[in-house]
């Protein structure tokens, strides 16, 4: 996706402000703020896609302090460890949903879950209630198309996903999707990871793990599958697979422009006037939105 002038900002936000939280040594932070900068800023003047520029920039970060990285993993286990305890009460709020009623729900709690998401300026995560995600409605709906294509089951489906805290809000339609005869393959970033998203030690040190059919690596830690740079098992995985579940704002500013050859289900909330210009939602809503 092209950047719009405040994504120029909202880039070099999130990037000062992980160095300046994380880098104690004054001196430190402010030589890696101004050669964050001076990067960010070539990338910018050359055209570079949004994501890439972004993924670029972390991982001049990440090489060069790991104490951004030890930032960030605290981060991801608090949000998982927040996730369960919100999730564990879900059968109170779906246990006598059936069918296609289920399956919206658990959609919606899904995407419910990109809220916590820390790589947006200007974006606060509030909490999740899934009492008030149930009720809440669809800005953009294709949850009927995607039923269709999964509820009768011998479907190879890949999970793109977002945040770590986030991953946990997946597992409950990932479950249902395998309940329904599907297999779930997740592609899974490498370490260092990318900001707060999943990353595989991410994966091994929690309970997420055992809900996947299988777990692939990208042999990569961007901010999502940049085609030329995800490893060949991965692109062979995308050949193979029936559908992809796409998590959040960085796998739809990426694959928004980019044919897979298969259907991809974007699952996200817009938390910057971009992307929500770009869908055509209000910020802040929920999308469900299916590319063919």
């Amino acid at each position: 996706m092209k950047y719009d002038a405040l994504c120029i900002q909202c880039i070099l936000q999130v990037r000062l402000r992980e160095i300046n939280s994380a880098v104690a040594d004054r001196d430190r932070a402010i030589e890696l703020s101004l050669k964050v900068v001076e990067h960010a800023l070539k990338l910018f003047r050359d055209g570079c896609e949004l994501t890439r520029i972004a993924s670029s920039t972390y991982s001049l970060i990440a090489k060069a302090s790991p104490e951004v990285v030890n930032y960030y993993r605290a981060a991801k286990m608090d949000s998982i460890a927040y996730s369960w305890s919100i999730i564990r009460d879900l059968d109170r709020y779906v246990g006598d949903l059936r069918g296609f009623e289920l399956f919206k729900a658990l959609t919606k709690i899904s995407i419910a879950g990109n809220a916590i998401d820390m790589g947006v300026f200007g974006h606060e995560f509030r909490g999740i209630s899934l009492e008030d995600v149930i009720s809440r409605e669809l800005a953009i709906d294709h949850t009927v198309d995607f039923y269709r294509h999964v509820k009768t089951g011998g479907r190879k489906i890949i999970w793109l996903f977002d945040n770590a805290g986030e991953a946990v809000f997946d597992l409950p339609l990932i479950d249902e999707l395998r309940r329904l005869g599907n297999r779930v393959v997740g592609l899974v970033k490498e370490e260092p990871g990318f900001q707060n998203d999943l990353s595989i030690n991410d994966l091994n040190g929690s309970r997420i793990v055992d809900h996947l059919d299988e777990v692939i690596l990208t042999g990569y830690s961007g901010a999502t599958i940049h085609l030329n740079e995800i490893s060949s098992e991965a692109r062979r995985a995308l050949g193979e697979s029936s559908i992809v579940v796409a998590k959040g704002m960085s796998h739809y500013e990426y694959l928004i422009d980019v044919n897979l050859g298969i259907p991809v289900l974007h699952l996200l909330i817009p938390k910057c006037d971009v992307i929500a210009r770009t869908i055509g939602v209000p910020k802040g809503s929920f999308v469900a939105l299916l590319k063919l």
